[in-house]
């Protein structure tokens, strides 16, 4: 996947300095992006979560405006997003909520500079003179015929079956584990845990993804003396799936609307605190209040 950095760099780069990747119903898969770094993204990232929890916070159930989104109304504009199936112009997709609209909305209506990745095509946006967001190029293919050091293409449908996206680059150069088949929560592929038969069920020289991950994951914490019990993977993955790590398999819309009302809650809380300072009049202590963290 180098050459995503290659081909986004120096005087007549291909790509855009920020790359996010479409399926088939959402127009930015949290699974893989490219984002170019910078001091204050972090801090700005922050209070565009920040603006959004306090503009949803009295909306009912799940604390989410499909309309407006983080901060960009679809209607208004007459623009829409786009996946490699569907479009529309609510942010009712999957994660529009969480991680996939906030990245959308960061690298197109924010940074204003990003190649989006849909299918066989990728859109290079940028802004005019007014600022305004515009697409400068639609380019078809431009990833299928890469020198040598970049290896050999591999065929999308040999890794996730009839459910594959494009036949493309850079979809066939990763594998995005979904759902409940991540690693954390499935068992550990038949044979050792190092692989002995990588290749059961696959074809030829196609190393399944799962013995894959398993595999390396496997030489690391032998490699480093992690000391986990592989032995005894299905209680280990229950341990790692549940809390406090609560790996999990997908961001649920009770997680937000839970974590804004506990903001919320604890934004009253300083509200009242505040005003009691400047009054000297006695406030309540809530003890529901639960200081969120900053994510």
């Amino acid at each position: 996947l180098d050459y995503l950095f290659h081909m986004s760099d120096g005087p007549g780069a291909v790509l855009k300095e920020n790359l996010v990747v479409a399926t088939r119903g959402e127009p930015s898969n949290a699974g893989f992006f490219m984002l170019r770094p910078g001091r204050r993204e972090w801090e700005l990232l922050q209070n565009i979560i920040r603006q959004q929890r306090h503009e949803s916070r009295d909306l009912p159930p799940h604390k989410f405006d499909r309309k407006n989104g983080w901060g960009h109304s679809f209607l208004r504009s007459g623009d829409k997003w786009v996946g490699t199936k569907f479009t529309g112009q609510l942010w009712d997709y999957w994660g529009a909520d969480c991680d996939q609209g906030l990245l959308y909305y960061w690298v197109r209506y924010v940074k204003k500079e990003v190649s989006l990745v849909i299918g066989d095509k990728i859109q290079n946006w940028s802004t005019d003179a007014e600022g305004r967001g515009v697409m400068e190029a639609e380019l078809q293919q431009p990833l299928q015929h890469l020198p040598e050091r970049y290896g050999t293409q591999h065929s999308q449908r040999q890794i996730i079956g009839p459910y594959n996206v494009a036949d493309s680059r850079p979809y066939t150069d990763y594998a995005h584990f979904t759902g409940g088949k991540k690693p954390w929560m499935v068992d550990v592929p038949p044979g050792d845990c190092l692989g002995t038969n990588p290749n059961a069920g696959w074809s030829p020289g196609i190393i399944s993804p799962i013995d894959k991950w398993f595999h390396t994951f496997c030489s690391i914490n032998k490699n480093l003396g992690m000391g986990i019990d592989m032995t005894h993977w299905a209680t280990v993955r229950k341990q790692i799936g549940d809390a406090p790590l609560s790996l999990g398999s997908v961001p649920q819309l009770d997680d937000k609307s839970n974590r804004v009302d506990g903001i919320h809650k604890e934004t009253t809380q300083q509200d009242q605190e505040k005003e009691a300072t400047q009054t000297g009049a006695a406030v309540p202590i809530s003890t529901e209040t639960k200081k969120s963290p900053n994510i």
